[in-house]
C-alpha cells in the first residue's frame, strides 16, 4: 500500500511537471529574411543566420529595394526599372509587373499599395500588387533624390540621398506635409519604422539613426561602425542592417546593443532586406492543442477540487 502511494505521488508529480511545462510554454517568434544582392540574386536565411536558400531568385537585373506582403515579393531593378513579384518560395510571378520606373530603388507596401522611389525622376509612385498605376507621380518636385520608404499609417516617410540629406513626410494620399522633416543627415539611405520610431541607415560614415515620428531626435547615431550600410528591418525587437562592404547582415537590438554584427556573412554586396515573422507556438497543431488545454483544464480542476476534498487525486 506504501509502493502504491509513493507511485501516485510520484506519477502526480511527473504529470504536474509535464502539463505545466505543454501549458506554459510560451509562443517563440521566428523570421525567415530575405536580402537582395548586386550579382542579380535574392537569398533566403533564418533569422539564427542560417541559410535556407543563399540563391532563391536568380538572374535580377541590379536589384535593389525588396518588400513583403503575404506569400509575395516585390522587388525593384535599378537598371531594369521595374518591379518584379515573385513568391516567398522563390517562383516568379511577374518579373516585369511595373515597368517604365526611373531607377526605383526604395519600395514599401501599405495594403494592396505599393510605393516606390523614383531616384532619377525625383518622385515617388503608386501602384497596386496587381500592377496597376494609381498615380506614377504620387510625390513629385522633390529636391534631392528620394530613396528609402516606410509606411506607418496614413503617414509615408522617405529618405532623400546625399552628403546633407534628409527625411521627408508625406501622406499615403500624396500630399507633401514636411520635406524637411529631419535634415543634416549624412547620405541617409533606408529607413523603416518600429512602433513610434524611425531608423534611418547613413552610408556614411556607417551608421543607424533613431527618430520619434514627429522628427525628433531619440539616438544619433543608435549604431556605429558600420561599412556602408543600406537595408534596414525590423524583427521582433531587433534591427537586422545590411553591410554592403563587408558582405554581411548585423544583428542589433532596437536600443543599440550588437547582437551579431555578422549574423550573416559572405553575401556579394547585400543590399535590400525584408523580413516575414511568424509566431511558433507549442503546442504546433489544432488536435494537439485541443489536447493540451483540455489537460490542463483537468489537471488544474483537479488538483483544485482534491485540496477541497470533492474528488480523489487523478492518479
Amino acid at each position: 500500500m506504501k509502493a502504491k502511494t509513493k507511485l501516485s505521488v510520484w506519477a502526480r508529480s511527473a504529470f504536474a511537471l509535464l502539463l505545466s511545462t505543454l501549458c506554459i510554454k510560451p509562443a517563440t517568434a521566428y523570421a525567415n529574411i530575405f536580402v537582395t544582392s548586386l550579382n542579380g540574386t535574392i537569398g533566403e536565411y533564418t533569422n539564427s543566420g542560417a541559410v535556407v536558400n543563399a540563391s532563391l531568385i536568380t538572374g535580377l537585373n541590379t536589384p535593389v529595394g525588396i518588400a513583403v506582403s503575404g506569400d509575395f515579393l516585390y522587388v525593384t531593378s535599378r537598371d531594369g526599372g521595374t518591379i518584379g513579384k515573385y513568391t516567398t518560395t522563390g517562383q516568379t510571378v511577374n518579373p516585369a509587373l511595373v515597368t517604365g520606373l526611373s531607377n526605383p530603388v526604395g519600395i514599401a507596401i501599405s495594403g494592396d499599395n505599393i510605393f516606390v522611389a523614383n531616384v532619377h525622376s525625383f518622385t515617388i509612385g503608386e501602384y497596386t500588387t496587381s500592377g496597376s498605376t494609381v498615380n506614377a507621380s504620387l510625390i513629385s518636385n522633390l529636391t534631392v533624390q528620394p530613396e528609402g520608404l516606410a509606411v506607418v499609417g496614413n503617414q509615408l516617410f522617405f529618405t532623400e540621398n546625399g552628403f546633407t540629406g534628409r527625411v521627408g513626410e508625406a501622406t499615403t494620399s500624396g500630399m507633401n506635409v514636411n520635406e524637411y522633416l529631419i535634415g543634416n543627415l549624412s547620405s541617409p539611405d533606408a529607413i523603416t519604422a518600429a512602433g513610434s520610431h524611425l531608423f534611418v541607415t547613413g552610408q556614411f560614415p556607417g551608421l543607424v539613426n533613431e527618430f520619434n515620428l514627429d522628427g525628433s531626435v531619440v539616438h544619433s547615431p543608435l549604431i556605429t561602425g558600420l561599412n556602408t550600410p543600406y537595408g534596414i528591418a525590423v524583427f521582433d525587437d531587433q534591427l537586422l542592417v545590411t553591410d554592403a562592404l563587408n558582405g554581411t547582415i548585423g544583428a542589433y537590438t532596437t536600443s543599440g546593443q550588437t547582437l551579431n554584427n555578422a549574423l550573416i556573412s559572405g553575401l556579394n554586396f547585400p543590399i535590400g532586406i525584408a523580413v516575414t515573422s511568424q509566431v511558433n507556438s507549442v503546442p504546433e497543431s489544432l488536435s494537439t492543442t485541443w489536447l493540451v488545454i483540455t489537460l490542463c483544464s483537468l489537471f488544474v480542476t483537479a488538483r483544485f477540487r482534491n485540496r477541497r476534498g470533492n474528488l480523489p487525486t487523478l492518479v
